[in-house]
């Protein structure tokens, strides 16, 4: 079978499980509402997605390039360019503030010890493991 023909087949068949309500995929389960693919289907997409993400950037930093856009030569001793590396670091003040105006963990988002403390206890915990080592 050429491949114009196979992908013939597959889009219709997609169209098929599609209005007929069942998993594009497996065509076994019945997906969430809105969701081409039933929860076990989606889990496993995830898992291929992000170990296909793990390989790229992998790629990218052994070639010395920036790991998130591929453009730019990363820094020395990080995996980044200068320009992404900004760019993270303003995201991550805008996060961690935004969190802490809230009454976040300013490290993951879980509620915060009351008091003086931003961070929930258990980043507390690992932040004071990691000073000690």
């Amino acid at each position: 079978m050429t491949g114009a023909k196979r992908l013939a087949r597959q889009r219709k068949r997609y169209a098929q499980d599609k209005a007929l309500g069942v998993c594009v995929r497996c065509a076994r389960m019945v997906p969430r509402l809105g969701d081409p693919l039933c929860p076990e289907c989606l889990q496993g997409q995830a898992r291929i997605s992000r170990r296909s993400k793990r390989k790229a950037r992998a790629a990218l930093a052994s070639s010395g390039l920036c790991a998130r856009c591929g453009a730019r030569p990363a820094r020395r001793g990080v995996l980044l360019c200068g320009e992404c590396r900004d760019r993270e670091t303003a995201e991550n003040k805008r996060r961690r503030e935004a969190r802490a105006a809230q009454g976040l963990c300013i490290q993951c988002g879980a509620t915060a010890v009351a008091g003086r403390y931003r961070m929930c206890l258990a980043c507390r915990l690992a932040a004071s493991e990691r000073k000690r080592r």
